[in-house]
């Protein structure tokens, strides 16, 4: 996971939004609202089995 990209990626949003979205999340919380995935790698793996769970029980 490459967490020095965050901070930078953090500056950018805040300077595309321009104040135009007036949240908290993107002030003072930004750092928790951007973030790193809990599940690191297994994001996609485990969102293809949650997928395949719903479509199972479905039939």
């Amino acid at each position: 996971m490459r967490h020095d990209l965050f901070p930078p990626l953090r500056r950018r949003v805040v300077e595309l939004l321009n104040g135009y979205l007036d949240m908290p999340e993107l002030g003072q919380d930004l750092d928790r609202y951007i973030q790193p995935s809990a599940l690191a790698g297994r994001a996609g793996v485990l969102g293809a089995l949650v997928l395949a769970s719903r479509e199972i029980g479905r039939e």
